[in-house]
Order: C-alpha cells, then structure tokens, then sequence
C-alpha cells in the first residue's frame, strides 16, 4: 500500500506539471506551441540527440518509457522506427495523442501505464530509452529490472538518471536544508523532498554500477553531462545472453 500511495503522489505531481510544458508561451496546443518546446528542450538539454540516436531507429522496435509531452517520442516516430510509448499520467498521454496528431505521424502503441509493470512481452524490443524518468517512481529497481526484462537479447537500453554528486544537488542540499538550520539532512533528503515529484532519487555512479551487476547487461558506458548546473548521468549498455544475477 506504501508503494501504491507514493506512486500515487508522484502522478498527481506529473498530472499538475508536464515536463516540459510550460516551455512555450502559445497557450494552444499547435504546432508552433510543439515546435517551440522542441527547439528549447534542445537548446537546453543538447545531449539529448546524440545520445538517443533518433536517426538510428528506422525499423527498429522501441520502446520509451515515460514520454512526457513526446518530444523525444515523435523523434522516434519522425526515424520510421516501429514505436511504442508509456507514460503514468493522463496529461501526458493527451499531449503526446495531441502531438502526434499535429505532426501526421504513427506510432505503434502510446499508452497511460506503469514503469514497474511493463505490459509487453520479455525480449520485445530492440531498444528501450527514458530520459529523466525512473528515478521518479518509487521503486526504481522494479522498473529497472522490467527494463531489462522487455529489452530483447542483444538489444540496447538508454537511460538517463540523475546525479547525486552534482553541484545542483548541493545547491539543493544548502537551500532548503543546510540554510534552514537542518545541516545534518543528507543529499537523497535533499532530492526526495525539493526536486520535482515526491521521492525523487539521485545516483552515484557506483550505485548505478552495483545495480547493472544483478542483471545480465554488458558493455556498460556511463557519461556525466552538464545542463544547468545538474549532472546527469547518461548510462548506456546492451542486454546479454546471460541471466539475472543474484
């Protein structure tokens, strides 16, 4: 039940504010308002394009979790790739219909659903992205392992997680912690309870390698990128022929 009510709180959260929404002064949903929140989720967020590869999913089946407001998502629809996209709240799944409307573009499946329970068959897709998504819902390793799950066997998974050793994160942390008097509050304090949705949650990089070994990935890249001030964490591997690891 702990679970179900956190989840619960991070989609009223997501409900009242889609990412990215607010990026575009247009106040109808056309295709200058969608153009303009592309062009600033890129001039912002720059990383985005090569690390996706949306030029590389022509015929490729893929899957993004948490589409948002389907920036990225119609990136992949734009590629020919045979695209399927979820995301947890009402919001987002209209604006995504809406977006994919304006543009003339289809997709394969877009679907209100849950990270933590993927409803596709195991070894369906031959890339899984999501940027910026999992480490908003309460139990990350659940959804990770769902992930890897749906991946298909030498297919590809990209990820982009936040850091928890940025200088955004310690901004964060002396904000609302340290200058209000409550200095010993830890960084995942400061993250769970003022970044975003309830619950957030940063990783080190040695986290996110003690996770990866549980699962049978390999070829395991991570890159730290800047974007105001907060790190990410870009983590890129490939599914192997392998098992799950206890």
């Amino acid at each position: 039940m702990k679970n179900d009510e956190a989840k619960n709180s991070v989609k009223s959260w997501w409900e009242e504010h889609p990412c990215n929404a607010e990026w575009s002064k247009l106040t109808t949903q056309s295709k200058e308002y969608y153009d303009a929140i592309e062009k600033e989720r890129y001039r912002m967020e720059p990383c985005i394009p090569p690390f996706a590869r949306f030029d590389l999913g022509k015929n490729k089946k893929i899957l993004e979790v948490g589409v948002g407001i389907g920036t990225d998502f119609i990136q992949w629809a734009k590629s020919g790739a045979n695209a399927y996209g979820i995301d947890m709240t009402e919001q987002a799944i209209s604006y995504t219909k809406k977006r994919l409307e304006v543009y003339n573009l289809k997709v394969a499946e877009l679907k209100q659903s849950d990270a933590e329970n993927l409803e596709f068959d195991t070894d369906y897709f031959d890339l899984v992205y999501s940027w910026g998504v999992i480490h908003h819902t309460p139990d990350m390793e659940k959804a990770f392992a769902e992930i890897v799950r749906v991946c298909n066997k030498n297919g590809e998974i990209k990820l982009m997680l936040y850091n928890r050793h940025s200088i955004f994160v310690f901004i964060t942390w002396m904000r609302f912690c340290l200058f209000k008097g409550h200095f010993w509050k830890s960084l995942k304090y400061a993250v769970g309870n003022f970044v975003e949705s309830p619950g957030t949650k940063a990783y080190t990089r040695s986290e996110i390698r003690s996770l990866l070994k549980k699962y049978p990935v390999d070829n395991i890249k991570i890159e730290l990128k800047f974007k105001n001030q907060f790190i990410f964490k870009l983590v890129l591997f490939k599914k192997s022929n392998g098992t799950l690891r206890n």
